[in-house]
């Protein structure tokens, strides 16, 4: 079969399946806004492989207003590129430039991955006008979409009650990781995370994500247990009132020397703050099947949730993660508390999450449900 794949980053699951695709004999042809396999990539495709580099820079994101400039060369030039290769399939990871593009083509059949925040309205995907129009059309567009959760094909159905649907989890190929313990002491020192207990809340620091929440939360926390701190990845360039207004919930809690805010940290790093910290927090009040998650479980680390529908589908409170009310930060507090008090706890959490993510985590088999979805789509 032959089948073009459409992704604006360099997602890890999307270059695997790629890569899987290929391994069993179709013809794979890759458009990515960024070049897949360099230094600054993070996966490298099969050489059998047929990646277009011409496409690089195109699948912007809308932080650049300038961005929308590029789509209608953009489609001509898809357009061109798909009347020449003549695929059986087109498919698009990430609703956001690659979905739009993809939709604005007019190819069929076209299939559609949404992750979450690119197609979830609560998460800023049809956040303005323009946006809204894109991601309606795109959905009405599409001939098939999977979904990591029913709570996110509840809502996009609602759109196009036609689409065809699947859902499971888009998961990576299993790769021997080894825990860089050298790494991790010099991250530790590098956000001075020596002592103590530490969360982290790997999210972005945005309003869905109620990173002020968290921050609020911390504060009952660090009244309890003196010796804690809070890590919060991630930075927010186009909501900066929203940040400013969380570094001045911090001056205001008198909590500043026991936050470390990282900006974005390397990738090295970013897997060090897993194994460091004691606890992971995630409080977003509206979610698909955020990544963060999978990588936490992937871990084994011990996971506090808001109480989101699509999280629920996947953990049980009490089991592989704490679950709190989304709606009251005073409820987030005393669970992380009961994690860092109890180490007997925070252990079978942690073990029971790495247990789920090893049932669930089965790339072989979301090949094979892809493989499905792409015959359907050709007969």
């Amino acid at each position: 079969m032959k089948i073009v794949i459409i992704s604006s980053d360099q997602y890890t699951f999307f270059v695997d399946t790629a890569n899987e695709l290929a391994h069993r004999g179709h013809e794979i042809h890759v458009i990515c806004s960024k070049e897949v396999g360099t230094k600054s990539g993070i996966a490298s495709l099969n050489k059998n492989i047929i990646f277009y580099s011409s496409f690089i820079g195109l699948l912007d994101n809308e932080q650049n207003k300038w961005a929308v400039l590029k789509i209608p060369f953009t489609v001509r030039k898809l357009r061109k590129l798909l009347d020449t290769i003549q695929p059986d399939v087109l498919h698009a990871f990430n609703l956001k430039w690659s979905g739009w593009i993809g939709a604005m083509s007019y190819f069929s059949p076209f299939i559609l991955s949404g992750l979450g925040s690119d197609i979830l309205s609560e998460q800023g995907a049809d956040k303005n006008i323009i946006l809204g129009l894109l991601r309606k059309f795109t959905i009405k567009r599409v001939t098939h979409c999977t979904f990591v959760s029913t709570q996110m094909k509840k809502q996009i159905v609602e759109i196009n009650r036609n689409l065809d649907t699947s859902i499971f989890i888009h998961s990576t190929k299993k790769k021997i990781k080894r825990i860089d313990h050298k790494s991790i002491r010099r991250t530790r020192e590098k956000f001075s995370l020596t002592s103590g207990k530490v969360i982290f809340s790997p999210r972005y620091i945005r309003p869905i994500y109620q990173t002020i929440e968290i921050i609020k939360a911390f504060a009952l926390v660090h009244n309890n247990i003196d010796n804690s701190t809070l890590v919060i990845a991630g930075e927010d360039a186009d909501d900066p009132n929203y940040f400013n207004e969380v570094l001045s919930t911090i001056d205001f809690l008198g909590i500043s020397q026991s936050i470390k805010l990282t900006g974005r940290p390397k990738a090295n790093e970013w897997e060090d703050l897993f194994y460091i910290a004691d606890v992971i927090v995630s409080y977003p009040f509206n979610d698909g099947m955020p990544a963060t998650v999978f990588e936490t479980l992937e871990k084994g680390r011990p996971l506090v949730l808001s109480d989101v529908d699509s999280l629920k589908e996947l953990l049980i409170d009490g089991n592989n993660a704490l679950f709190c009310n989304k709606n009251n930060y005073h409820d987030l507090a005393p669970s992380i508390i009961e994690l860092l008090m109890n180490d007997d706890l925070r252990k079978r959490i942690g073990e029971n999450g790495k247990k789920t993510f090893d049932e669930i985590d089965d790339f072989n088999k979301q090949i094979d449900n892809l493989e499905k979805v792409y015959l359907k789509m050709v007969l």
